[in-house]
């Protein structure tokens, strides 16, 4: 089974996201560049980072919520895209806590 048609195509764009900002976090170095393609994982990404994240979270939310409600496989998918949720959450979290730190520390 198609892992987008599994969990539907809006969530695999946000996974697609979730994982392009995790690659990203790798990217950022200690100063921010104002010009270039370098701008992007210094400018851009930070500022998305929290949006992300939060989505991420709610969609997590919003999957137990539709859980309480599933039966058989409804509750196996929710389960699944809770724990797919909760993975990019930490994965984003623990990768871009050092840089946001870095910069409430200046």
């Amino acid at each position: 089974m198609n892992i987008v048609s599994r969990i539907g195509v809006l969530r695999a764009v946000l996974a697609f996201v979730a994982i392009s900002i995790v690659v990203m976090s790798q990217f950022t170095g200690d100063r921010a560049v104002y010009e270039g393609w370098r701008m992007v994982p210094t400018l851009i990404v930070p500022a998305i980072v929290p949006i992300v994240f939060f989505v991420l979270l709610l969609d997590m939310l919003m999957s137990g919520v539709f859980m309480a409600d599933a039966e058989g496989e409804g509750k196996k998918k929710f389960k699944f895209i809770i724990m797919m949720d909760l993975v990019f959450v930490l994965g984003v979290a623990t990768l871009w806590f050092p840089y946001f730190y870095s910069i409430a520390n200046r």
